[in-house]
């Protein structure tokens, strides 16, 4: 996770970051206040949860459900028996492994 954080310390193909060091307070920001969400957007993601929540540095997960299901073969059809259980397993993983709070979803 060379990218965490971005991009005092870690790395970054984006030009425009590369600026952000040089602001003052920006670092101490970083450092101290800001926050890492990882985007939980596919099915290769549901089956690493384990791995992606335990990184050093992941405050919380937010899932993209329409591209998790889109991953899954089924764009946009949240209620597939195999769509809820990618989303209960995202739920049972994160509960049992990290205190990020309760997870929630719109469908």
């Amino acid at each position: 996770m060379s990218n965490i954080p971005l991009p005092a310390e870690g790395a970054s193909d984006l030009p425009v970051p590369r600026i952000m060091p040089g602001i003052p307070g920006y670092k101490k920001w970083l450092e101290e206040d800001s926050i890492v969400i990882a985007q939980i957007e596919h099915i290769d993601a549901v089956n690493n949860l384990t791995r992606i929540i335990d990184t050093p540095g992941i405050d919380g997960i937010i899932i993209g459900l329409m591209t998790l299901s889109a991953s899954m073969g089924f764009p946009g059809e949240f209620e597939r028996d195999d769509v809820r259980s990618a989303l209960d397993l995202v739920r049972k993983t994160v509960l049992k492994r990290k205190n990020f709070g309760i997870p929630c979803n719109s469908a």
